[in-house]
């Protein structure tokens, strides 16, 4: 399996096979600490080989520098390959109150039966007053 996108985002959503995503950002800018979120989203886009059609658990999380989980989702997924159509699959985790407490690197992760397939970083910045 390859992970083709990993992201954090302000939404997503699958039409038809087809990902929309909006707002893809790797750094957030807050004003103040702690901060929440009241709606984001993280995105993972797989590619599978015929091979890995079935069920396959999954794993996408979020963790601070120290690798302790502010989101941790574990599930299921299907993989078919009916009516001619790819491997690709789309995973879109909505969150709500995501709470960011302190600035620094934080890291999304994914796993696929216990492997994992990718990192993206997340970093999370004080604004600096704008000055006059």
């Amino acid at each position: 399996m390859q992970l083709e996108i990993l992201t954090f985002c302000d939404a997503a959503a699958e039409y038809g096979g087809r990902l929309n995503i909006l707002g893809a950002a790797d750094t957030l800018l807050v004003p103040d600490l702690p901060v929440k979120y009241p709606h984001c989203a993280l995105v993972a886009r797989m590619r599978a080989a015929r091979i890995e059609e079935g069920e396959h658990t999954v794993r996408l999380m979020i963790i601070d520098a120290d690798g302790n989980a502010l989101v941790n989702v574990d599930g299921k997924m299907n993989i078919r390959f009916a009516g001619g159509q790819g491997g690709a699959v789309n995973l879109i985790i909505n969150a709500q109150n995501l709470e960011f407490k302190e600035a620094g690197e934080y890291a999304i992760e994914i796993a696929v039966d216990g492997i994992q397939l990718g990192s993206s970083p997340l970093y999370v910045r004080l604004r600096e007053a704008a000055r006059s």
